[in-house]
C-alpha cells in the first residue's frame, strides 16, 4: 500500500505541472516563481514523505492512502478544469478583441485556483502532520506505560 501511495502522489505532483508549466500563465522565469511552483506541488510530496515514513504503521498507511488520493483527485481534477476553463477564455478574449495583446488577456483572466487549490491541500497536508505527529506520541506514552508496569511486576517485555 505505501508503494501505491507515494505513487500517487508522485503521479499528482507530475500531472499538476504538466497542466500548469504549459499554460500561459505559469512560466518559470524567476525564483518567487519557482517558489510558487513548489507551493503547488509541495503537499503531493510532502504527502508521499508521511506514506514512506509510516509505512510500518497499518493504520497510518490506510489512512495516508485514502488522504493521498483524495487530495490528488480533487487537486489534479480542480487544475484540469481551470486549465481548460482558461484556455477557453482565452479564445474568447481573443474572439472579442483581436488587437490586444497577450499580456492585457491573462491579466484580465483571475486563476483563483492556483491559490485555493495548494492553500487547502496545504492545510489538509499538515493537518495530517500533525495527527501522524499526536499519534505517534501517543503510541510511544502508552507503549512506555506498559513496559513499565510489566518489567515492575518481573515480567520480561
Amino acid at each position: 500500500m505505501t508503494q501505491v501511495s507515494v505513487a500517487i502522489c508522485l503521479l499528482a505532483a507530475v500531472a499538476t505541472m504538466c497542466l500548469i508549466l504549459p499554460g500561459e500563465y505559469c512560466q518559470i522565469t524567476s525564483a518567487a516563481e519557482c517558489f510558487h511552483v513548489f507551493v503547488i506541488v509541495g503537499p503531493y510530496l510532502l504527502l508521499a514523505l508521511f506514506a514512506w515514513r509510516h509505512r510500518g504503521d497499518q493504520r497510518a498507511t490506510r489512512t495516508l492512502l485514502t488522504l493521498n488520493v483524495l487530495v490528488a483527485v480533487g487537486g489534479v481534477g480542480v487544475f484540469a478544469a481551470e486549465t481548460s476553463n482558461y484556455r477557453s477564455e482565452v479564445a474568447d478574449f481573443t474572439a472579442r478583441d483581436p488587437g490586444r495583446g497577450a499580456d492585457y488577456i491573462q491579466a484580465r483572466i483571475q486563476r483563483i485556483a492556483l491559490f485555493a487549490v495548494p492553500a487547502l491541500q496545504w492545510f489538509v497536508t499538515l493537518l495530517a502532520a500533525g495527527t501522524l505527529l499526536a499519534q505517534a506520541g501517543l503510541v510511544r506514552r502508552h507503549v512506555g506505560r506498559n513496559s513499565d508496569l510489566d518489567n515492575s511486576q518481573g515480567k520480561r517485555t
